[in-house]
């Protein structure tokens, strides 16, 4: 399964960058360019998980994804991600995690000024493992992930917009005892354009 997800990644990546050029070279103009513009991020998430039943666990999270990117060409922008991860089961102390790594993201209406939609591409490091659906996460130093991004953005006022995205996390690696290797990160935000010239 790992090998299926990491050969996906990587036909996305090529795929991604043939129809860039391709894009490209059919748009000689530039709507944005390298370099001319910024986009910095912000998306907090809460999950809680009461405990309703005898032998289920209480849980509850808090997720924080801070990021910021800049634009390469019309539709393409790279940048860094941190996702920033507090846990807390009952009568523990509250667990903090933290997934941190660079992303491609690709812009399929780049040609609009009120919204888009992207794919974003990633490669993390961090200590998170959603091992299981039944027990809290797992906090193990030096894990590797490799990400798949899709969402949405809309303008609220020029330079702020609203952004709702889902982010599939898989690790490099199979965990020893691990049930799963993939969970899933859900974002709504805000992010800020800055253009550094016309």
């Amino acid at each position: 399964m790992q090998k299926f997800f990491l050969n996906a990644f990587l036909s996305a990546t090529a795929a991604l960058l043939i129809s860039h050029e391709s894009v490209s070279a059919q748009r000689p103009f530039s709507l944005r360019g390298f370099g001319k513009e910024a986009v910095f991020g912000v998306s907090p998430w809460y999950v809680f998980d009461g405990g309703n039943t005898k032998d289920h666990f209480y849980y509850r999270q808090f997720l924080l994804n801070t990021n910021a990117a800049i634009s390469l060409t019309n539709a393409l922008d790279v940048g860094v991600v941190s996702y920033f991860v507090w846990g807390k089961e009952r009568l523990r102390p509250v667990n903090e995690y933290n997934i941190t790594g660079i992303f491609a993201q690709y812009d399929f209406l780049y040609r609009k000024k009120e919204s888009d939609a992207f794919l974003e591409l990633g490669v993390h490091k961090g200590d998170l493992c959603e091992c299981s659906d039944d027990a809290p996460p797992l906090k193990i130093p030096n894990l590797g992930y490799y990400t798949f991004t899709l969402g949405y953005e809309g303008r609220l006022r020029n330079p702020l917009f609203w952004e709702f995205s889902i982010t599939s996390v898989n690790t490099f690696k199979r965990i020893n005892g691990a049930l799963r290797n993939q969970f899933l990160l859900f974002n709504i935000g805000l992010n800020y354009h800055l253009k550094f010239r016309k």
